[in-house]
């Protein structure tokens, strides 16, 4: 009974350790993150909670939304890395396309690149994807 009991732990942590190690279980949604946005200087920490926040942030109100999360292996190592796309702004008029590229290491998240977007027609993302371990964005460009 005691051999039963300790290999059904050691599974259920071999289990938890590896769902830590995949960057598919990590809730970005629910995630600090290190914002550059508006006001934000990209030191500035942020916490979403299901995928938004709106608040004070360095004296602006700022809203962000996370509104998509791709998930693919940039760096040919077999991992699926992630690439989570938000916008934020200050208001109706102000709304800005950015992204950010993560993979896990160990059991660390590790942001490796921010891509830099645009405001919706000037810079933003027409369509954001990873093909053949490259990470391709299409952007809407005005003239």
């Amino acid at each position: 009974m005691t051999i039963l009991i300790t290999v059904i732990l050691l599974v259920g942590f071999a289990a938890t350790a590896a769902a830590q190690t995949d960057t598919r279980q990590v809730d970005f949604k629910n995630f600090t993150y290190n914002l550059s946005c508006g006001s934000a200087d990209g030191k500035s920490r942020l916490t979403v909670k299901n995928g938004e926040y709106s608040g004070p942030k360095r004296g602006f109100d700022v809203s962000l939304y996370i509104y998509e999360v791709i998930y693919g292996d940039l760096d040919a190592d077999g991992q699926d890395d992630a690439v989570v796309l938000y916008s934020c702004g200050s208001g109706a008029s102000y709304v800005l396309f950015h992204g950010f590229v993560f993979k896990t290491k160990g059991r660390k998240v590790i942001k490796l690149a921010e891509i830099q977007g645009g405001n919706k027609g000037d810079g933003g993302f027409h369509e954001v994807r990873i093909a053949r371990c490259q990470l391709v964005v299409e952007r809407y460009q005005i003239g």
